[in-house]
């Protein structure tokens, strides 16, 4: 799940189930207004013991962290706000809308609030991205500016517009603040309010009649969607508590190919496997074999953290709550998989520790949810290994019962019955697909994201979900285990919070509850809304396709809800706003010199990583770790020169040489590979 601001500053928030953003204005390359001759004095920033609510531009407020530190200046028409280890800075003001609107406003608007706090800003405008309009606003957006790789640095503005006035709010960080402290970021972001804000209440609405017609109607949506989007494949499912109003294929097994998608093909569904490894958590609750308070390392003796005291602290809970301050380490399963185990996911666990505080903030960990997972299979079988428990009691106690006997987190199994096969796209745009051995990345983390299932096991689920545990005949599981899945946990934004392995909120005050899910090559959406007793899951082969996915649950919305029709115009400003991203990264696409080319070619070894080896194949440079390899070459921003990788599986990674070094620099770790000597 993508989280609602900031989508290209790698704010490591990967799941949130949201509704699509509303259309930010259009872009150009207009040359912004002049500069402000005089700087604001920025105040000293006071911490804050508590969450508070603050004011500025006289009636506009905003409530930031407990932690956090704030001040306004001098005419209280700015407010100033850091994180709390400093390296994150905002500045929020408000500004006049002027009465025309034409092609880059945008970016005119925030480049003139930079410059009215810093008159020496000169950063390029890379792209204007369009944005969750926060409840009440009339649109919003965002603006990312170019930065030099060397910066390890992001900066942006987001604005949101009410009649003729915006509140910007000016962001400058470093990669690991936004790491640390983007879901707070989001929150805050989520409660700025001015007089005339106010949310809708979608809940107060007449719902319509959903008939044979709505349904026929919702699937030519769909199609049309799906061709627009370049998705190869999707299967949907549309259920209530009592009927299957809608499974049904659309487009291709894989890319390229003439094979039909039905409600029986199976596709990875990424982390929407979490939802089902806290089912099987509840379930084991329920039936007294673990229980939520307990000590990981009780059920899981080879668990650990690089922090002892953090170790104890993990209970079976809080290994899916996202709430422990584990910063989210993706790479390592990505590198080196082909002969990964879950014992050697627990090694590279241990040497994780803490970045925030318990319950501080929202942190994503793959890993962690994976032990939690292989804690409950240890629960009900100590014999077999632990990915072979883990499947074995996913499937006894949830799968079987439920009748999902398409679903399974054995790969192998999946691909001999109906399967569909995964694609990416590339710098260039372009969808290819990807080899299917490249999914094996999250074979040694089953529980986190290794499932494969269709549209009617997944409305299986989701009928499951909305009957509070019930089945037609009997009860799968206690209604208190269950819902204790959705009970709120920590902030992701404003009124969205993680449950365990659930993202749970409102959207216009109904309440929802669900988990996205993405691999390379696959993309997955589940929700459902228990005021609405409504559930959707999109299943799609097409990596990174959430803004198809997020189109379709818009539709819906608009079939049952007397809204406007806008999923068709918002998932094409999405589709805008990532075209525009990948241009912005491919337009500055170079060759490397010779000098370039030769003193990065060589074998290269990560203590984390694994080997790398960089040669030349052909004409192209290319990077090779075993499991896969890519094309790289050289980019350029504010004068400096980096590699890239510039096809699938992990397009646009960036790649920095130092003498005899690589390094890959992510949110709140680097990764460096030696050279090897041949």
């Amino acid at each position: 799940m993508r989280p609602i601001w900031l989508s290209l500053l790698a704010l490591g928030c990967a799941t949130t189930s949201t509704p699509p953003p509303e259309p930010a204005p259009a872009e150009s390359d207009e040359e912004p207004v002049a500069q402000v001759a005089e700087p604001i004095a920025r105040p000293e920033l006071q911490p804050l013991e508590r969450p508070t609510e603050l004011t500025f531009a006289e009636d506009a407020t905003l409530t930031l962290p407990a932690g956090w530190s704030a001040a306004t200046n001098a005419d209280e028409s700015m407010l100033f706000a850091a994180v709390p280890e400093g390296d994150l800075q905002l500045v929020f003001l408000s500004r006049p809308i002027p009465l025309e609107r034409g092609p880059g406003l945008a970016a005119r608007l925030v480049t003139e609030a930079w410059r009215a706090v810093d008159p020496g800003f000169d950063r390029r405008v890379l792209q204007a991205v369009p944005s969750q309009s926060a409840a009440g606003w009339d649109v919003a957006g965002q603006v990312i500016f170019e930065t030099a790789p060397s910066e390890r640095r992001g900066v942006a503005a987001v604005f949101q517009v009410k009649g003729e006035r915006a509140v910007v709010a000016l962001i400058d960080g470093s990669v690991d603040g936004f790491g640390r402290r983007g879901a707070q970021l989001n929150e805050i972001l989520g409660s700025v309010r001015i007089p005339g804000v106010e949310e809708q209440n979608w809940l107060a609405l007449e719902r319509r009649t959903i008939d044979e017609a709505a349904i026929e109607r919702l699937a030519e949506r769909i199609e049309a969607e799906r061709v627009r989007a370049g998705v190869p494949g999707a299967a949907v499912v549309l259920v209530d508590s009592e009927e299957v109003l809608l499974a049904r294929g659309f487009g291709t097994r894989s890319h390229g190919s003439d094979e039909t998608v039905t409600s029986a093909t199976r596709f990875m569904i990424g982390s929407t496997t979490k939802a089902l490894t806290t089912l099987l958590a509840a379930k084991l609750v329920d039936e007294g074999d673990v229980r939520w308070d307990q000590p990981l390392g009780e059920l899981l003796p080879q668990f650990r953290l690089s922090d002892p005291e953090a170790t104890e602290a993990i209970t079976l809970e809080r290994s899916f709550c996202a709430c422990t301050g584990l910063p989210r380490r993706d790479l390592e399963f990505l590198f080196e998989f082909a002969d990964a185990t879950p014992e050697r996911t627990l090694e590279q666990l241990a040497a994780v520790a803490p970045t925030t505080a318990m319950g501080e903030t929202f942190q994503y960990s793959n890993f962690l949810v994976a032990a939690g997972g292989y804690a409950l299979g240890r629960a009900k079988d100590r014999r077999r290994d632990l990915d072979a428990a883990y499947a074995r009691a996913l499937d006894r106690a949830i799968l079987r019962p439920l009748g999902m006997r398409s679903t399974t987190v054995d790969s192998r199994r999946a691909r001999r019955a109906e399967h569909a096969l995964p694609s990416a796209r590339g710098l260039d745009g372009e969808v290819r697909p990807l080899e299917p051995s490249i999914e094996e990345f999250v074979s040694a983390l089953e529980p986190a994201g290794a499932a494969w299932s269709t549209a009617e096991d997944m409305g299986r689920y989701l009928q499951l979900e909305l009957r509070k545990g019930a089945l037609p005949d009997g009860r799968l599981l206690g209604e208190e285990a269950l819902l204790h899945r959705r009970e709120p946990g920590v902030a992701i934004g404003q009124g969205v919070h993680y449950g365990l392995g659930l993202v749970v909120g409102e959207r216009a005050k109904i309440a929802y509850a669900g988990h996205d899910g993405n691999t390379l090559g696959f993309t997955s959406s589940m929700i459902f809304f228990p005021d609405l007793d409504l559930g959707l899951a999109v299943l799609t082969n097409l990596g990174s396709a959430n803004e198809f996915t997020g189109a379709v649950d818009r539709m819906v919305m608009e079939m049952i809800l007397p809204i406007d029709e806008r999923a068709e115009a918002i998932g094409e400003q999405q589709r805008r706003a990532r075209t525009a991203a990948l241009s912005q990264i491919h337009d500055r696409l170079t060759d490397p010199t010779d000098a370039e080319r030769d003193a990065i070619l060589g074998r290269y070894e990560s203590d984390e990583l694994g080997p790398l080896e960089v040669k030349v194949d052909g004409e192209r440079v290319v990077v090779d770790a075993g499991e896969w390899s890519s094309a790289i070459r050289i980019v350029e921003a504010r004068g400096e020169r980096q590699w890239i990788i510039t096809e699938p599986p992990l397009t646009s990674l960036p790649i920095r040489r130092e003498a005899d070094r690589l390094t890959i620099v992510m949110p709140q770790h680097e990764y460096t590979f030696a050279r090897v000597a041949d």
